[in-house]
């Protein structure tokens, strides 16, 4: 009877005793979240094959490959081990978890030194990598996997993206780069992605307005990898933050930046090349009123007059005014006598409809009174 109690009881607590002390565990997964753990738990005793590992929360240190070998490693699709003050991961640590597709390092101590270019290289089923919120304070760390297709990076201090940093991420689809001290910008680390195939989000990265940032940052608007409905700032010469993809500021910002396309700007922001065209002319004019015309263009040269005159409409033009101003007259006009028509006419009727009312109360009052006489003398 005590036995079949305390079955009982462990199935109530959700608590098995081939689960880990302290632990949680279901058929599906296995939860040691929050217990300061120096060590992962011994996995080896686990009966049922867990596709959820967490581990978060936990004060691991170091990881090595040992750490995950137990005979059901090969079952586990997402491990999460966030907040869990790790300094360093060895080599081929995650390489018995053949089938693992999310992997969660978010909120730990890694540095770009503690962080193998292998780390998930052998898993041909990982899609999924998060190492935010871990201060790399310099370069992106590189990572090498041919099925990985989120990379989040978010709030990491990273300040520069190598030239190869993605280099071995050929199916990388989104690139999370948020709240980084990203300074100094460039388009060859994705220059190997077609457009649109791969999204990046780097907002709030407030570095210089650069003609060479600038010129990534359009580079990568046109080859739609970034949204420029986000707010993308940098910081401008009188040190303010601007609004990189603000259509006005761009042309302002872009004036001093001989490098970068009109052709690309167009393509951005719809600027149309007739404005290049009229900012040309007007400096043309401008030069050619600052300095003397030569004797032998005089001939050719109209006064001002006739400059004026070039501009001025012709007669038919003037006719079509008129008789456009004449007919909305006409138009007003006939509007305000139907309109006071309308009134007289609504007056006048008013006017017989309460002479009619009237009436016949009046008789209909006359009647009853005869009635009621008539009654009196009966």
């Amino acid at each position: 009877m005590k036995a079949v109690i305390l079955i009982f009881s462990l199935y109530i607590l959700n608590v098995r005793p081939d689960c880990p002390n302290s632990c949680s565990c279901t058929p599906s997964s296995v939860s040691c979240v929050n217990l300061s753990l120096e060590s992962v738990p011994d996995l080896n005793s686990l009966e049922s094959s867990p596709v959820i590992l967490d581990f978060s929360g936990n004060k691991f240190l170091f990881l090595d490959q040992e750490d995950f070998n137990f005979p059901k490693d090969d079952e586990v699709v997402e491990l999460y081990l966030n907040n869990s003050e790790i300094v360093d991961i060895g080599k081929g640590t995650f390489d018995k978890l053949e089938n693992l597709q999310e992997l969660y390092l978010k909120q730990n101590f890694f540095s770009n030194d503690s962080i193998p270019e292998d780390l998930i290289e052998s898993l041909d089923n990982m899609v999924f990598l998060d190492m935010s919120e871990n201060y790399f304070n310099g370069a992106m760390p590189i990572i090498r996997s041919d099925s990985l297709e989120v990379l989040a990076l978010i709030n990491c201090k990273i300040t520069s993206i190598p030239e190869n940093a993605l280099e071995h991420l050929p199916n990388l689809k989104l690139l999370l780069l948020e709240r980084n001290d990203i300074q100094h910008l460039s388009f060859e680390p994705f220059q190997h992605y077609t457009s649109s195939s791969i999204f990046i989000k780097l907002t709030f990265n407030s570095g210089s307005c650069t003609c060479h940032n600038l010129h990534a940052f359009y580079l990568l608007a046109n080859h739609k990898f970034i949204d420029t409905s986000e707010l993308y700032q940098c910081i401008n010469d009188e040190n303010k933050l601007t609004n990189i993809f603000d259509g006005n500021v761009a042309i302002n910002l872009t004036r001093k930046c001989p490098n970068i396309n009109k052709e690309l700007l167009n393509n951005l922001f719809g600027f149309p090349e007739v404005r290049d065209m009229i900012e040309d002319t007007s400096t043309r004019v401008f030069n050619l009123i600052s300095n003397d015309i030569e004797d032998d263009y005089e001939d050719d040269a109209k006064t001002i007059d006739d400059c004026y005159k070039d501009i001025r409409l012709p007669e038919y033009c003037w006719q079509t005014f008129a008789d456009t101003y004449e007919r909305n007259n006409n138009f007003l006009t006939m509007v305000v006598v139907t309109t006071l028509i309308s009134f007289v006419i609504g007056f006048l009727s008013g006017i017989v409809w309460w002479w009619f009312i009237t009436t016949c109360r009046c008789r209909h009052m006359e009647h009853t009174s005869d009635s009621q006489i008539q009654l009196i003398h009966t």
